[in-house]
């Protein structure tokens, strides 16, 4: 089985469908030994969302089909997210209580919203790289001094205040690091969210000794998805990012009702992203059969996007050809959104080293 086949065949498996035909697909797929599982295992690594399959499987009845290194090897996947989840959550509530003390409710946002408020019924299933969190600008300096007095330091400098986020910080030994945002959006993007929105309506938690939030069910979705097709591009190089299309699917059942898509789609219209809205929409229901919304057309654009994301995914080094050919121009257009990006850029034309970045961008490396 090719990459491309690999991609389609954990699509299946962590797809909403719990037909009888389509778990009969799956098991003929398994039986037949098409599946080259080395592929299959780097294909689920690589889209973050391998720690989710062993359960993806048992789902859909075909564990028993599987050969039992595989089995092994996905249940320790599991088993090591789920402690570095559990750390990651332990690192969550100190941070709560940190703020706490300066009298601030730390709002969680994405793969920490999820982690924090239960959405994943089993919570090593959700890869986490960092802990992103929205602070009051005008508290922004008092949450880093009191991090900086429990030992997080600055790990990279990323410019701020460019950047809608701070540097991000970390203590040794930490599970993940932490980005404090002043604004959950890009500069670009800010005005889809603005964050007054989620702090007005924010969900507070209490959990143990900490007291943190997490954004609004609405405000949730509409920064999930801008996230992921505007600020990271996906849909204009052509990405199908599974992990994000997977908490989509996780979250429309379990606030579908608490989601007023008519407001969502006419907030994406009038920013100029309803191609952007569709696509992710679009792709979420055909890569795991999650249902769209009767209030969401999906324009032509939306699915001339997707046939290409989908075509590319059975042609990968054309998804690599079109990010680096794409991304300096979308960087550059990025750079003349705002006046404080303007000087950024400017000062950047200015130092040497910085051309010398952008090479290794153009190039794929770091």
């Amino acid at each position: 089985m090719s990459r491309p086949g690999a991609f389609w065949f954990l699509c299946g498996c962590l797809s909403l469908d719990q037909s009888q035909a389509r778990r009969d697909e799956l098991r003929r797929t398994v039986n037949s030994g098409a599946i080259q599982w080395e592929i299959f295992i780097k294909v689920a690594s690589e889209n973050m969302i391998a720690p989710a399959v062993l359960d993806a499987f048992r789902n859909k009845g075909i564990e028993d089909a599987l050969p039992s290194d595989v089995i092994d090897f996905f249940d320790g996947i599991a088993v090591l997210n789920r402690l570095r989840n559990e750390k990651i959550r332990a690192e969550a509530l100190q941070l709560a209580k940190v703020f706490n003390d300066l009298n601030v409710i730390p709002i969680f946002l994405k793969g920490g919203a999820n982690l924090m408020s239960g959405l994943y019924a089993n919570p090593a299933h959700r890869v986490m790289v960092d802990l992103d969190v929205l602070v009051p600008v005008d508290r922004l300096s008092d949450c880093v001094a009191g991090l900086a007095g429990k030992g997080y330091n600055i790990l990279v400098d990323n410019d701020f205040p460019a950047h809608h986020h701070y540097p991000p910080l970390a203590r040794p030994n930490a599970a993940a690091s932490v980005e404090l945002h002043v604004e959950p959006l890009d500069k670009p993007y800010r005005s889809l969210l603005d964050p007054s929105e989620i702090f007005d309506e924010a969900v507070i938690l209490h959990q143990g000794l900490a007291k943190l939030a997490v954004p609004s069910p609405q405000c949730r979705l509409i920064h999930a998805i801008a996230h992921t097709q505007l600020a990271n591009h996906s849909y204009i190089y052509g990405q199908l990012p599974l992990r994000e299309f997977v908490d989509f699917a996780l979250f429309d059942q379990s606030y579908k009702h608490a989601i007023d898509w008519k407001r969502i789609v006419k907030r994406f219209s009038d920013f100029g992203a309803a191609t952007a809205l569709a696509f992710h929409l679009l792709a979420a229901e055909r890569l795991l059969d999650v249902r769209i919304d009767e209030n969401v057309g999906v324009p032509a654009m939306a699915k001339v996007f997707y046939r290409r994301a989908e075509w590319q995914t059975d042609h990968p080094k054309w998804l690599i050809f079109s990010i680096k050919l794409l991304r300096p121009w979308l960087l550059l257009w990025r750079s003349f959104s705002h006046p404080i990006l303007k000087q950024r850029l400017f000062r950047n034309l200015r130092d040497r080293a910085w051309y010398s970045r952008q090479w290794r961008i153009m190039r794929g490396q770091r």
